[in-house]
C-alpha cells in the first residue's frame, strides 16, 4: 500500500478449511503470530535489531517449529524493499543494526 509517498508491507495467513482440516497449520499460524507480538515488544529506542531475531526464533523453537533462515522481512520507506534485512533469527548483521525513533 502507498500512502503519502510511503509504501507499506504486509502478509496474512490463513488455514483453508480452518483450524480442523490443518490443525498444525493452525498451530503454526498461532505460534508466528505469538513470536511476532513478543518480539515487536523488542523494538525500542537504541535497541540492536537482533533481540527482535532473538525472541523469534526462541518462541518458534520452543513450539517446534523452525526458521527457514533464506526468508526475511525488510525495511520499508520509499521503496518496497529497503535495508534493513530483518531476519527471524539472531543473524550477526542485526547487531549492527541500532533501531532509532
Amino acid at each position: 500500500m502507498t500512502f503519502e509517498g510511503g509504501i507499506t508491507d504486509s502478509a496474512i495467513s490463513i488455514v483453508i478449511g480452518g483450524e480442523y482440516a490443518n490443525p498444525l497449520g493452525q498451530s503454526l499460524i498461532k505460534t508466528t503470530k505469538a513470536a511476532l507480538d513478543l518480539a515487536i515488544q523488542e523494538l525500542q529506542p537504541d535497541a540492536p535489531l537482533i533481540h527482535y531475531g532473538h525472541t523469534v526464533s526462541n518462541r518458534i523453537h520452543k513450539d517446534g517449529f523452525a526458521i527457514i533462515e533464506q526468508l526475511t522481512g525488510h525495511g520499508v520507506g520509499n521503496k518496497l524493499h529497503e535495508d534493513p534485512h530483518v531476519y527471524n533469527y539472531a543473524h550477526p548483521s542485526m547487531k549492527r543494526v541500532i533501531l532509532k525513533p
